[in-house]
């Protein structure tokens, strides 16, 4: 007899990955584990990466950094900021560059747009963590792509 169990709560989804482009992968580590929460560390003993809660950022040494236009299906990724209106001063002190300042999207819930290395988008949203925490895709039929 085959029970079914649904008392176990399904575990959170995340990435494993992702790769992103770089003209110079060690200053975009450096770039990254300074300015969001996460680490250094080699990913399968082999290449040094960004490891961020349960997910790495992989870097692609490249001579030229990738268009600033989109020309693929990821439009940005980001991490979470338990206050992010704070967090944002936070940031601003610390140097980094925003290409969309905070602004509040509905009551409480904020965002800004970070100028990461190589073009990179990396959006700063509210959140009761500081983890990595999505990846933005864009799609002709979003309801299919979901499914």
């Amino acid at each position: 007899m085959l029970l079914a169990c649904t008392s176990m709560p399904a575990a959170d989804a995340h990435f494993h990955h992702l790769h992103l482009n770089s003209t110079d992968p060690a200053k975009a580590i450096e770039f990254y584990t300074g300015t969001f929460d996460c680490e250094k560390a080699r990913f399968a003993g082999l290449v040094d990466a960004v490891w961020a809660q349960k997910s790495w950022l992989l870097f692609t040494k490249v001579a030229t950094a990738p268009p600033s236009e989109i020309v693929s299906a990821i439009w940005h990724f980001g991490w979470g900021a338990d206050d992010m209106p704070d967090v944002y001063q936070k940031q601003l002190a610390k140097g980094t560059r925003f290409g969309t300042p905070i602004t509040e999207l509905f009551p409480k819930f904020w965002y800004a747009y970070v100028d990461g290395p190589d073009r990179a988008i990396i959006e700063l949203n509210t959140s009761s963590n500081h983890n990595f925490g999505h990846l933005h895709l864009l799609s002709e039929d979003a309801v299919s792509a979901g499914d």
